[in-house]
């Protein structure tokens, strides 16, 4: 208990010291105003999950209870990306523009942390080998980060030029 006190004592002296410093000021560090504009109230949403298509209820639900953000996207790679190198990534457009329509920001994840079939069926050394042996497929992070495979596939289906961004023309930043 001790030490997770002096660890909080000292991360908030070295917060506030960082804050106040004139120093820090004099050379144009804090000249960035980092005060957040609105806080955000959001949910986690898998449109891809849900048995039949409800996105505008779903939105117009949130848009009622106030939601201003929601996360999609994050294990969503074997939608994504069924096969590899071949991509869909209709269901996110459609909830990009469903959010747009609702006046709702988004944050869209990459899907890395669940992995598909594909890729363990091809790559079984993905799976991780922890004190119990290897994961199995079928949960969430049961990869190797480290894998060649893994972060190859990662890295492809990340960088693919059509991955959705909510910087396109026309959709709301996060941070506007």
């Amino acid at each position: 208990m001790i030490k997770f006190k002096l660890s909080s004592f000292v991360a908030i002296s070295a917060l506030v010291a960082t804050w106040s410093n004139p120093l820090l000021a004099q050379a144009g560090l804090q000249s960035v105003d980092r005060t957040p504009r609105q806080i955000l109230y959001g949910v986690s949403y898998y449109d891809e999950y849900t048995p039949v298509d409800r996105i505008e209820e779903d939105f117009r639900l949130m848009k009622e209870a106030n939601i201003s953000v929601v996360r999609i996207a994050e294990s969503t790679w074997g939608t994504l990306e069924p096969q590899p190198g071949v991509f869909d990534f209709s269901h996110v457009d459609r909830m990009l523009s469903a959010a747009q329509r609702y006046g709702i920001k988004v944050i869209v994840g990459t899907p890395t942390y669940a992995i598909p079939t594909w890729l363990a069926r091809e790559h079984p050394d993905v799976l991780v080998t922890g004190p119990e042996g290897q994961a199995k497929f079928g949960v969430r992070q049961n990869m190797d980060i480290t894998n060649p495979h893994y972060r190859a596939a990662a890295k492809r289906v990340i960088e693919t030029p059509n991955y959705p961004r909510c910087e396109e023309p026309g959709r709301d930043r996060l941070s506007s």
